[in-house]
């Protein structure tokens, strides 16, 4: 029985990365939970109120700097 679960586990794994694919989206998060994001980027930030979202591929780029009256927090890609 424990083989048959964990073979499931691994499919439903790929089956979800799969879906993920598909649709070009990847998760992130910030302090206010899990979000899916367009794929291609390699960065996000949050304003922490779980609505406002800013992808980037330029490393440097602070979006605090750019919306001074902001808070901003780069977002970690989570699984």
């Amino acid at each position: 029985m424990r083989n048959w679960e964990a073979t499931q586990q691994s499919q439903d794994r790929i089956h979800t990365n799969f879906v993920k694919a598909i649709r070009e989206v990847e998760n992130y998060q910030d302090e206010t939970g899990r979000i899916e994001l367009s794929s291609g980027y390699n960065h996000a930030w949050s304003r922490s109120d779980g609505s406002s979202f800013i992808m980037s591929d330029d490393p440097n780029f602070d979006p605090s700097s750019v919306f001074q009256d902001q808070r901003w927090k780069e977002m970690k890609k989570v699984e």
